[in-house]
């Protein structure tokens, strides 16, 4: 019989920069790295490949994968005049770097075997987190971008 543990919360800070150019994956000073590679760059790839499914943090839709860089980012209109002094606007639509996303919260449950006396865990969803800054570009905090269920 397996006994439901209190849920955990696991937060992963992410770095994009190898260590000794090593490929293998490991949790280390609070980096995760799979194969020189970000584990969140590793994520956003899979959600633009159609492989990951994102869902849209506060109204729970589905983020279409070809969005992913723009979902939710600032939308302007601009002038643009060519040579001839013809005015034309232009929708200028903001992206999102993988860069930007350096946190990745990871919602488990663990359990107990009573039996055997083994713990496991299994992963529920995890939510990646993009920085957020000021206007003079000074970190102020993190905020959710998506999530992932598993």
């Amino acid at each position: 019989m397996k006994i439901l543990l209190t849920p955990v919360i696991l937060i992963c800070f992410l770095h994009s920069s190898a260590q000794n150019n090593k490929a293998t994956t490991f949790i280390e000073h609070d980096t995760v790295l799979v194969s020189n590679i970000s584990l969140s760059k590793i994520i956003i790839q899979a959600i633009k490949n159609g492989k990951i499914k994102a869902i849209d943090y506060i109204t729970n839709q589905p983020i279409p994968p070809k969005q992913i860089f723009t979902w939710k980012m600032p939308v302007d209109t601009m002038a643009v005049s060519d040579k001839e002094g013809n005015v034309k606007y232009v929708i200028v639509h903001q992206h999102r770097s993988a860069n930007e996303i350096t946190r990745v919260k990871i919602f488990h449950d663990w359990y107990l075997d009573n039996s055997s006396g083994k713990l496991s865990s299994r992963v529920k969803r995890i939510e990646l987190l993009e920085e957020i800054k000021n206007f003079s570009g000074e970190f102020m905090g993190y905020r959710p971008l998506f999530k992932i269920y598993y």
